[in-house]
Order: structure tokens, then sequence, then C-alpha cells
């Protein structure tokens, strides 16, 4: 008998839609997979202010099929960042919070943060005003080991910035650590974090062994096989704390296969399938639902959809390519064959 699991249409609380001429296949792929999404700021020019963030949901809102996908803007700490534009954030119902990158850290970082404590003013006031703080948790030291940035800036930046402002509510984007998993299990309910698909399936000899390859390389990179299986137990585990973010991040097959190629995975179109083979596998399927949906809906507030999607355990294979814009997109798992779908009526 094929197994199958039913759960509500899914929110993804870390997602990549770029801009124009990328809309047409980044904010489709959305809508297909995910009621709510969390929408990054790091666009060129990025989102700063509340205007920059409506002007750039009206341009997705344009490209929805079936108008059903909810969009909620996260803003780009910034030094024009100010205690008022939180204030303001606080209250709007499109804004869900500030995205903290320090300065160059991955892909349009260059007008992220440099000294994160000469941000500390601001984090009292997303305190004061209960706005969360959605953290790119990596170094960005020249001198510091990729594998060991997200370590080291746990340990250097967001320990001190829990410790002075112990209310503020954080997530830890895109975990891939041990550490990070430690963090977030040993603090209190208003601190999440986010887990992508791709760090279930792959550790750092999938980006660099006998071979490079430039389809796996993300930032932050995957780490050791430890840390997937560390990833894999949060995921699974029912902790509240953990939640859907797949930070489907797509570049060009142009730009991702060439000497300097881009960090970025593109997993919107088949995440769910992704997520269900990791829950199955780990016997866990029955944890899928709350990791998907109510984990983050209850986190940040968000709806539960009334829609109810059928993921079963029939092969389907992932394509080659996708049209993006005039280019083209190699989705995750390209050319292979994923144990789980999605049902469509």
């Amino acid at each position: 008998m094929t197994r199958t699991i039913h759960i509500p249409k899914p929110i993804d609380c870390h997602i990549h839609l770029r801009d124009n001429p990328y809309l047409a296949r980044t904010v489709v792929d959305a809508e297909q997979s995910f009621s709510s999404v969390i929408v990054m700021p790091n666009t060129i020019p990025p989102i700063i202010t509340i205007d920059d963030a409506l002007a750039y949901k009206k341009r997705l809102q344009s490209f929805r099929k079936r108008h059903t996908l909810n969009m909620k803007m996260a803003l780009y700490l910034h030094e024009r960042t100010t205690e008022s534009l939180i204030q303001a954030a606080s209250i709007s119902e499109d804004i869900i919070g500030f995205k903290l990158y320090p300065k160059g850290a991955t892909t349009n970082a260059d007008e992220g943060v440099n000294k994160i404590v000469d941000f500390y003013p601001l984090f009292a006031a997303m305190e004061a005003y209960q706005v969360p703080l959605l953290i790119h948790p990596e170094d960005h030291h020249p001198d510091t080991d990729i594998f060991d940035r997200e370590r080291v800036f746990i340990d250097q930046y967001l320990l001190p910035i829990h410790q002075r402002f112990p209310q503020l509510r954080i997530t830890l984007e895109h975990v891939t650590t041990q550490e990070g998993i430690d963090f977030v299990t040993s603090a209190p309910p208003h601190i999440g974090a986010t887990i992508t698909a791709h760090h279930l399936w792959i550790n750092r000899n999938d980006v660099i062994n006998t071979k490079i390859h430039p389809h796996h390389f993300c930032l932050p990179i995957a780490k050791r096989r430890r840390h997937q299986e560390a990833l894999i137990r949060a995921a699974t585990s029912g902790n509240p704390q953990f939640f859907l973010g797949t930070d489907s991040a797509p570049h060009s097959k142009g730009q991702k296969e060439q000497a300097c190629g881009c960090a970025g995975i593109y997993t919107a179109p088949y995440a769910l399938a992704l997520y269900a083979e990791i829950f199955a596998q780990a016997g866990a399927v029955d944890q899928l639902a709350a990791f998907s949906t109510h984990n983050a809906a209850a986190f940040y507030g968000l709806p539960v959809s009334d829609t109810l999607l059928t993921l079963e355990e029939t092969p389907q294979l992932v394509v080659d390519t996708l049209e993006f814009g005039k280019e083209i997109v190699v989705p995750f798992k390209a050319g292979q064959q994923l144990a789980w779908s999605v049902k469509t009526s």
C-alpha cells in the first residue's frame, strides 16, 4: 500500500524570490508549494523601508496565478534603520521583522551589518516592540574558517545579544550546526530556527569531494555529517522551536557553473517531497505537519491554511532545468528520483 501524509499547505519562513525578470518562476513555484512565505530582503537594491517592502510585495503579487500565496516581508537591517521604523514595522500587517546580514557574509549582503554592537539600540527597540530579529548567523571576518562561521557567530555575537536582550524574539535562520541546535533548544520559546531541505540532505562531502558540485554550494555551507544528523533529529523531534524555511535561492546555471560560482540552492518546486522523504526515513511522518506548518504559525502568528495537501510515496523525477527569465536554473537533485510526490487532484 502506498504511504500517504496529509498536512495543511505549509509555511515557508525563509525564501528568496529575487526580482524581475525572475518572478514568473519563483512566485509561481512558491505559490504551488506554500500557503504563506516570509520573503527575504537581500535584493538589489535591498528592501530597507516599509515603502520598499510594499512596492516589492506588489510586484510579487502580480505574478501569482491563483492569488492564494500570503506574503510577509522582512526588512533589511541597515545603517538607515531607525527606532521609528521599528515601531512602524511592529504595527504593519505586511512586515514580519528585520533581517540581520553580517556585511559581506552572503548574496547581496554588501550593505549588511559591520559592527553588531552599534545596532544594540535597535535591538532594544525590537525587544520593546516585540519585532522579530531574523539572523544570518555567520561571522564575516575573512580569517574565520568557512566551516566555523556559524559556531563563531553564536559564541561571539548571538550569545551576548541574547544575554543583553533576553526578551528579543530571534530566529536563527537556516541553522547548520549542532551548536546552533543546542543554542535554540536551551533557549526560551521566543527563540526559533529555520531548517532547510538541502541541509537535511547534504553534508560538506556533497559539496567538495573528488569533484566540486557547484549546485550544492550554498551559504551557510553544508557542514560535517554529524551536523547534518543533528539537523535531522531537530527537524523531526516535534520541538516547536524548529520550523520549515527552505532558503530556496535560485541563481542561473551560468552563475553557478563558473570560476566564482554563486551560493544558493533552488528547492522550492520540490521542497515538500524533499522534506517528506527525510521525515519518512527518520520514522517521523507524524511530525511533518508541525514542522512544516503549525510551529511557524504559532511562532509568527501566521494563519494555518484550510487547504490540505497529500504527499504520497510515489517516485518522481526531478527535471534537469527550469526556465528562469531568459536563462535556466538547475533545481536541487536535478535528474534524480525522489521517493515522494505531492498528489495532485
